[in-house]
């Protein structure tokens, strides 16, 4: 059995002549129903105000009386409401009653005449609670789905999109607030599907009309991204997503979509572009300098490198030349004397000093130019035992040269001969200088010597060269 509320399934009875409330009380009693007795208009209205599932109702009581609270009442009902009346009528039918006017003013009412048989007034009143009952379940549908229109609206206010519909056969647009925003409108402008096509900028609505035909002809989902002009002339972006709804016929009758204002993205992605293409061109110069400056440094450490050979140059070339003079001057005096013999080896060393003078100016060209120098495995005595005539021409002769080769010399790696030949020749010729005519001396210079001027493999393989 039903309580007073929202959901109340009970009998609200105004029957103010008589034994009739008494009587429809008992049998809605016996029959299970819950019934209210209301002693006047009044009464009525306010028991029917807290809940009630329908309303008996005797003609008399309505007859000479202020019904505007209850068609207030009546009219007041929401949607899924519609109060059943069962209007209890004497002899004669609502044809020929003036009940029956009153009637049509009340709305859903069954007319029940009296008197009545029992089982006529459950059966009315039955009917009644079912019908009562369809609409309490269509409130609680439309409560649900109200609260569920609420919880998208909120998803759409939070992501900042709007919705549109457009219905297929009139293309009639129906768009949220939000969509009005996103093209520049307010709430209480009209924007339909004339001002929607008109917005979109000139560029862009051959490809947007193509979009949205293609998804009403076909039923595929539009998804496109353009710009639209606003009334204040200035653009932005939107990006328009849809899905289509088909009919019982199984075309589309309806677009149904979501749009987004992507101004912000579209500016940020113009920014990343123009970004990177200022990126790429701020490489491109700043590896430029820093090609320029290392050739500058390539250059200054060459240049460096020259002036620190400078000093060892020259004593090479001086060397080299002192073999050359010499064996040139010896020719000459021989000349003079008519003494021709063994000039050949007088010509050969002439010839070896210049070749190895020409060996170091192609080791400078090499430097100059980045070339791969021609280097060669050499064997040190062999090597030493061949300048040994052309150092004894390059020292004073009061100075003996004697030279000692070890017999465990190991074999050496690749080198350039002219590597080992100048500074071997520079060392003797500076060593000799340096000690006086008529003095005899005897020096074994260190491994730390001349020997530092040649790569670090070299130094333990070097042979010891005594003076005397």
């Amino acid at each position: 059995m039903s309580v007073p509320g929202l959901l109340s399934e009970r009998a609200i009875i105004l029957a103010p002549r008589g034994r009739d409330s008494q009587i429809a009380m008992r049998i809605l009693d016996e029959a299970g129903y819950l019934a209210t007795v209301a002693h006047d208009l009044f009464e009525l209205v306010k028991e029917l105000s807290s809940g009630a599932g329908l309303a008996i109702i005797a003609d008399e009581a309505l007859r000479n009386s202020d019904i505007k609270p209850l068609l207030d009442l009546i009219s007041r009902q929401p949607a899924w409401s519609d109060l059943p009346i069962v209007l209890m009528t004497h002899h004669g039918g609502p044809d020929h009653n003036p009940s029956a006017r009153m009637g049509n003013l009340l709305g859903n009412v069954t007319f029940l005449e009296r008197p009545f048989h029992p089982a006529t007034l459950v059966s009315l009143v039955v009917t009644a609670v079912r019908g009562r009952r369809r609409q309490y379940e269509a409130r609680a549908r439309m409560e649900d789905l109200h609260e569920s229109e609420g919880r998208l609206q909120n998803a759409l206010k939070a992501g900042r999109l709007g919705s549109w519909l457009l219905e297929a056969e009139y293309l009639k647009l129906t768009c949220s607030d939000i969509t009005k925003s996103h093209y520049g409108r307010n709430e209480q402008d009209t924007f339909n599907y004339d001002d929607w096509l008109a917005a979109v900028y000139f560029e862009d609505q051959p490809r947007m009309q193509s979009a949205l035909q293609r998804s009403l002809d076909t039923g595929v989902d539009l998804i496109i991204e353009y710009r639209n002009v606003w009334p204040d002339g200035s653009l932005s972006w939107v990006d328009v997503r849809a899905r289509a709804i088909c009919g019982k016929n199984g075309l589309v009758s309806s677009l149904a979509g979501v749009t987004s204002d992507i101004t912000e993205r579209k500016q940020a992605e113009s920014q990343l572009r123009r970004l990177n293409e200022t990126l790429e061109q701020q490489v491109e110069e700043r590896t430029s300098q820093l090609r320029h400056k290392e050739d500058i440094l390539r250059q200054s450490q060459k240049m460096e490198a020259v002036g620190q050979l400078t000093g060892g140059i020259a004593h090479d070339f001086n060397n080299m030349l002192t073999g050359i003079i010499g064996s040139l001057e010896l020719i000459r005096r021989r000349l003079a004397r008519g003494n021709i013999e063994d000039l050949n080896s007088l010509i050969d060393l002439g010839v070896t000093s210049a070749n190895r003078a020409a060996a170091l100016t192609h080791r400078l060209l090499a430097f100059s130019r980045r070339q791969s120098l021609d280097s060669k495995p050499v064997e040190m005595n062999h090597l030493v035992n061949a300048m040994d005539e052309l150092l004894q021409r390059s020292v004073n002769e009061s100075i003996h040269l004697q030279l000692r080769m070890a017999s465990d010399l190991c074999g050496l790696q690749k080198r350039t001969l002219t590597s080992w030949r100048a500074p071997c020749s520079t060392w003797c010729s500076t060593h000799a200088m340096q000690c006086p005519t008529a003095a005899r001396w005897w020096s074994k210079p260190s491994i730390s010597s001349w020997t530092d001027r040649l790569p670090m493999p070299m130094r333990t393989c070097c042979p010891v060269i005594t003076w005397c």
